[in-house]
């Protein structure tokens, strides 16, 4: 009953897990491919719906972008998306500067923003809202804000992204990559044709 089994019955091993270090390679890299192309036709699908908001959308009661209107003359939407929801727009103020991000920085915090970072003429700004009851994600927004007093032009960018855990920052997934390769972008340009 004490038989040992012969010797040969183990030959396969080493086959075996060569096989296995094969095809885990490739169950890896295939899986790698997958994902890659699966964010690209995301982001693909994302680029499809798009439009430019209107001054009525965009000043809304209730939207995200209507607490970063402040004492507008002229509201001109620049781009939108209806996937990932995120909108660019600029608009004329009526105030100067320092009352200009006081009365902003005081709608922010009115409306659940939190100032992420400040520099003299732009401002990043978060809003997290957990998940309650029914919800399956939570929410997180982030809105960029730049000023510039000699004409008085406000450019504003905002994305909102959902994520299964509570974050502290926009999410890295698809939609915060979407926010990189296009909204953060079209934000930065018209920053730079104010300068």
């Amino acid at each position: 009953m004490n038989e040992k089994l012969p010797n040969h019955s183990l030959s396969h091993l080493p086959k075996l897990r060569a096989f296995m270090r094969t095809w885990g390679w490739l169950s890896a890299a295939a899986v790698a491919a997958v994902f890659c192309l699966s964010a690209l036709a995301l982001l693909t699908v994302y680029k499809l719906n798009v439009y430019v908001p209107d001054a009525e959308q965009l000043l809304r009661p209730g939207s995200a972008s209507r607490t970063f209107i402040v004492d507008h003359t002229e509201v001109n939407g620049v781009y939108g998306n209806n996937d990932v929801d995120s909108v660019v727009f600029t608009y004329i103020t009526e105030l100067e500067e320092s009352a200009f991000w006081k009365a902003l920085d005081w709608f922010a915090k009115r409306d659940g923003w939190k100032l992420r970072k400040s520099r003299p003429s732009h401002r990043r700004y978060l809003r997290v809202i957990p998940k309650t009851g029914r919800d399956v994600f939570h929410s997180v927004a982030e809105v960029r804000v730049a000023y510039w007093p000699a004409h008085r032009t406000v450019v504003v960018a905002w994305v909102r992204a959902d994520t299964s855990k509570l974050p502290d920052q926009l999410p890295t997934g698809a939609q915060g990559a979407f926010a990189e390769e296009i909204v953060w972008p079209k934000f930065d340009a018209l920053v730079a044709e104010q300068r």
